[in-house]
C-alpha cells in the first residue's frame, strides 16, 4: 500500500449500487455514504456511486496538499451541470 500512495495524487472509485430502493428490515434505505481510501500523499478522493436511480458524487480533499479545493469543486460542478445538459438534450431527442 505504502509504493500505491507514494506514486498517485488521486484516487477515483466508481461504485454500482442496486437500481431499486431497497430496505433494512421494514425501513426503506433512502441512501449511502462512501469514500475513497486515502493514505499518503493523496490530494483528491472521488467516489462516485449510483443506487435508487441516483448518481451521487463524494469528494475528499486533503487541503493541505490542494489548497484551491474550492476551485476544484467549482470545475467538478460546471462538469456535473454539462452532463445533465447532455442527458436532457439526448432525452428530448
Amino acid at each position: 500500500m505504502d509504493e500505491f500512495a507514494g506514486r498517485a495524487s488521486a484516487v477515483v472509485t466508481n461504485i454500482a449500487g442496486p437500481r431499486p430502493q431497497v430496505c433494512l428490515g421494514d425501513v426503506p434505505i433512502s441512501g449511502f455514504l462512501a469514500w475513497v481510501p486515502c493514505t499518503g500523499p493523496i490530494g483528491v478522493g472521488l467516489s462516485i456511486y449510483s443506487y435508487a436511480a441516483q448518481l451521487t458524487l463524494g469528494v475528499a480533499v486533503d487541503t493541505a496538499l490542494v489548497p484551491d479545493a474550492e476551485e476544484l469543486l467549482q470545475a467538478l460542478s460546471a462538469a456535473v451541470s454539462d452532463l445533465r445538459q447532455l442527458r436532457d438534450g439526448v432525452a428530448a431527442g
